[in-house]
C-alpha cells in the first residue's frame, strides 16, 4: 500500500550497520580522525576515544551550547562542507569510511 510506513519500508542508520551507536546519525558515519580533527579545530571538543555514544550526543553533552538548534544545524553544516571538500575524489574513502561503506552496500542490496 503506497505510503504506509513500516519496519519493512522504514529503518535507521543502526538497522543497516549495526556497529553503529543508537540514535546515530550521519556523522557518525564521517572517519573518526576527520571528525576529531574539526571537532577540536573549530569548537575545542576531544571526542572520546572509546566512545559508545552517536557523535551529536557527545559533541551536545560536553557542549552546553550545542543544546541549540540552530548551533548544532551550523555545526552539521560544517562537517558536511569540511567532509566533502576533503573527499572530493572519493579515493580511499572507503578504507576510511567503513560505515559509510557498509551503509552505501547494504542500501544498495536494500533496493534490487
Amino acid at each position: 500500500m503506497k505510503g504506509t510506513y513500516s519496519k519493512k519500508t522504514v529503518f535507521t542508520l543502526k538497522d543497516s550497520v549495526p556497529e553503529l551507536p543508537e540514535n546515530a546519525t550521519i556523522e557518525d558515519l564521517y572517519p573518526r580522525k576527520f571528525l576529531d580533527e574539526i571537532l577540536k579545530s573549530r569548537i575545542g571538543i576531544a571526542l572520546e576515544e572509546d566512545s559508545t555514544q552517536s557523535i551529536l550526543f557527545e559533541v551536545k553533552r560536553k557542549h552546553a551550547d550545542y543544546h541549540n538548534k540552530e548551533k548544532m544545524d551550523r555545526l552539521k553544516t560544517i562537517l558536511s562542507e569540511d567532509f566533502i571538500t576533503k573527499y572530493k575524489d572519493c579515493r580511499n574513502l572507503e578504507e576510511e569510511t567503513p560505515s559509510l561503506a557498509s551503509l552505501i552496500f547494504n542500501l544498495e542490496n536494500l533496493f534490487k
